[in-house]
């Protein structure tokens, strides 16, 4: 009984952030209060994704770089509240047979409102849209968050069938000495 009820009240959630409204935590229940954000397609402004990353508590990225990536993105959204972008998702990739996505952030104080998820669902209509079967998409979830992505068909890994995922952040520095 506790999975069906724990399943409806993200059911519930996830309708009601389509709405722009959002359950709040108070005390022992939640009120509803309605953000009036919406969810926008549309590739980040550089500075706007510098933000979140900043505020997000992740890696800094340069300015230049950042401004490639984006203009290099296949796909992206973003959540604006009072013409204040607080939420940003981009998806990278070849657009056929493998897609990425990278950067799903929303601003701390917006976060666990339901805003990722309405722009997880907006990412996941692109894939969908554009995907064929076998395509390969990806993700590296923070830390904490695996259970988001796996709301949206996301596993863990490794398991029975698959390694560990791995990454590596590029220094400029780095000699090339792969596979020594």
């Amino acid at each position: 009984m506790t999975v069906f009820y724990a399943n409806m009240v993200e059911v519930t959630v996830r309708i009601l952030a389509c709405l722009g409204i959002c359950l709040v935590k108070k005390g022992k229940g939640f009120i509803m209060q309605n953000y009036n954000y919406e969810v926008i397609e549309g590739i980040p402004p550089v500075d706007a994704m510098l933000t979140l990353r900043k505020l997000a508590g992740w890696r800094d990225i340069d300015k230049k770089s950042m401004e490639k990536g984006l203009a290099n993105s296949l796909y992206g959204v973003v959540a604006v509240l009072d013409k204040e972008i607080i939420g940003a998702a981009r998806v990278v990739g070849d657009g056929s047979t493998c897609f990425y996505i990278q950067d799903v952030i929303v601003k701390p104080e917006y976060q666990k409102l339901g805003i990722g998820a309405v722009m997880m669902t907006k990412v996941m209509d692109f894939i969908s849209e554009n995907a064929y079967p076998g395509t390969i998409v990806g993700l590296m979830s923070a830390k904490g968050k695996e259970g988001f992505y796996e709301k949206f068909g996301f596993w863990k890994r490794p398991n029975e069938k698959f390694g560990h995922g791995m990454i590596q952040f590029w220094e400029k520095e780095r000699v090339r000495s792969f596979g020594n």
